[in-house]
């Protein structure tokens, strides 16, 4: 029957409006959690939302980068160092990344990143920590003359029942989404910038108990979506 939502820190990923693993381990802070790294490749630069689990040193988890789909990523740490990889599609070549990266007393790390030989550097702040379990729901969005797009969100629920987390469309930018739960009703909003001025975007949909989501998006700009997700 509808009704509570699990405590969770949500992945979402959405086709349609301006703007995942399974469960996981839990995320000590200052390695597992949310973070966002500032890429950089000479003339193409953007940021990138990871989701990582941690499990003894271990990393696993999801980004959505510059391609616009979710990758999936692996990678490990240790006192000094944090390594990441994974596997993506450039001009439809399949190419291995890697990043290697020195962690700074603050949380956060630097370093270098190579894909198929060509150099590119990064860095990243110290993540946002989230609850011990995380689900990915997929949402199939639909706005009439918009064309759709992934946007990747990661939301965590407190005590209180409100909800808050980091989206990121392909490329960037990153915004902080904030929202609430009452019973079975999720809903949550975030602002960007379209042509200079901020725009808000705003979620509303019910949670069936059953691993779906339905609702409504809209947008400050005009314009109405229905969505439907599904936990993936």
């Amino acid at each position: 029957m509808p009704g509570k939502f699990p405590t969770l820190a949500a992945t979402l990923v959405l086709a349609g409006l301006a703007a995942g693993p399974s469960a996981a381990a839990s995320t000590p802070a200052g390695i597992g959690g949310n973070w966002v790294f500032h890429v950089d490749w000479g003339q193409l630069k953007y940021d990138m939302l990871c989701h990582l689990a941690d499990d003894g040193g271990k990393l696993t988890g999801v980004c959505q980068g510059f391609s616009g789909s979710l990758i999936n990523a692996h990678g490990a740490y240790d006192a000094a160092m944090l390594r990441l990889n994974y596997s993506t599609t450039f001009m439809q070549y399949d190419i291995e990344v890697h990043y290697q990266g020195s962690r700074g007393s603050g949380g956060g790390v630097e370093g270098s990143i190579d894909a198929a030989g060509t150099p590119g550097i990064f860095d990243g702040t110290a993540p946002l920590t989230m609850s011990d379990n995380t689900l990915m729901w997929v949402l199939h969005s639909q706005l009439p003359g918009v064309k759709p797009y992934d946007l990747f969100c990661a939301l965590a629920q407190d005590d209180a029942k409100k909800l808050s987390g980091r989206c990121a469309t392909a490329g960037g930018p990153v915004m902080k989404p904030e929202g609430s739960l009452a019973g079975a009703q999720v809903t949550f909003s975030y602002t960007t910038e379209v042509s200079g001025m901020p725009v808000g975007s705003h979620f509303t949909g019910t949670y069936n108990g059953d691993d779906e989501i339905e609702g409504t998006a809209t947008s400050d700009i005009g314009g109405t979506a229905t969505f439907k997700a599904r936990r993936r």
